[in-house]
């Protein structure tokens, strides 16, 4: 699956606000995609201080190397489970800002290019067909439909992808059973997550050792 000419689409947008064009100007960054049993999920990717604009997809296990500060942290992750070599890692968004607050500024100005963008990864990941997807960024998790709020009238907001999502005593992880009303996702994606365990995490890289290999722990639980 190559979603270069997809997001080749999307960054063609042009934005109102100009903040949000210099990102979108920047270009888009992606992982070659593999199909794998265990699926590492971040919030986009960064545009650190020597970087310049382009866009382009990269592979993963290459980037291990490349970038250990950020990648190695799944490898070893995934070195003590028997998943060792069946892991893959993607963002859930794809425009290059290393501030995550921005995200803030171009869902106020230009909500549809987030949607956009979810709706590409959504693609991606029924394409991996993961058995276990590792959320490891917090404010990623909110576009899975963990922290929906309620309004006054009883409607909900925050709802994205709007897994309905459960503990699963057996495992220590979440399961879902169907998606909301409000979800992005159509009817025919309804089931598709059901067979799959959720983990919510922060980013690998902040935790001390012995939150890993209780994370580790969890994720050996899932033959």
């Amino acid at each position: 699956m190559n979603i270069s000419p997809k997001l080749d689409k999307i960054f063609r947008y042009k934005s109102p606000n100009v903040d949000v064009q210099e990102i979108i100007d920047r270009g888009y960054v992606g992982s070659i995609l593999e199909k794998k049993k265990i699926l590492f999920i971040g919030m986009n990717p960064s545009y650190l201080s020597d970087s310049k604009p382009d866009s382009f997809l990269y592979d993963v296990n290459q980037a291990v190397h490349d970038y250990p500060k950020h990648y190695l942290n799944f490898k070893k992750l995934i070195d003590n489970t028997d998943y060792s070599n069946n892991w893959t890692y993607i963002d859930l968004l794809y425009f290059r800002e290393t501030n995550q607050k921005k995200l803030e500024l171009i869902l106020k100005n230009d909500i549809q290019f987030i949607v956009e963008q979810l709706m590409v990864t959504h693609e991606v990941i029924k394409f991996i067909e993961p058995k276990i997807i590792i959320i490891a960024n917090s404010g990623a998790s909110n576009f899975f439909g963990t922290n929906r709020i309620k309004n006054p009238d009883n409607s909900y907001t925050n709802i994205w992808f709007g897994l309905n999502l459960y503990f699963d005593k057996v495992t220590g992880l979440y399961r879902s059973k169907g998606i909301n009303e409000n979800s992005l996702l159509s009817n025919e994606d309804f089931n598709f997550y059901d067979d799959k365990y959720f983990l919510f995490t922060s980013t690998l890289k902040y935790m001390n050792k012995f939150e890993k290999e209780r994370l580790s722990w969890f994720i050996n639980k899932i033959s």
